[in-house]
């Protein structure tokens, strides 16, 4: 079954929207797709991943409107034919779906949201 990405992007000076045509299996990941298109169709498309596993929040993005993560996305799980993929809302884009995340980096040092341990030195 073939799914269309429509995408929103960014090229340093304006937004636009492309599509891409994927075509997809059964418990593919709205990444692998992103992987797909990249390696298959368009390698300047820019996106954020790391661990793949839900874990690290670097490949958040709006999917059909809603911040999700693409690595735990199902692409079959939307259901439709097409599939919107956009930057988050309230970050800087820097280029197509990567936005900054400095001020939010900053922000998690300060609070400091994680457990501080008596017998380690920081």
């Amino acid at each position: 079954m073939d799914v269309e990405f429509r995408i929103k992007r960014f090229d340093g000076s304006k937004s636009y929207w492309q599509s891409f045509k994927v075509p997809v299996r059964k418990g593919m990941t709205v990444l692998e797709g992103l992987y797909y298109i990249k390696e298959n169709i368009d390698p300047s498309l820019a996106f954020r991943a790391s661990c793949r596993m839900g874990i690290c929040g670097s490949c958040a993005i709006k999917i059909n409107n809603k911040p999700r993560l693409a690595c735990e996305t199902q692409i079959m799980h939307l259901g439709g034919k097409t599939v919107t993929l956009e930057p988050l809302d309230n970050f800087k884009v820097l280029k197509d779906l990567i936005t900054d995340f400095e001020g939010f980096f900053a922000k998690h040092e300060f609070v400091r949201p994680y457990l501080i341990r008596d017998d380690v030195d920081y």
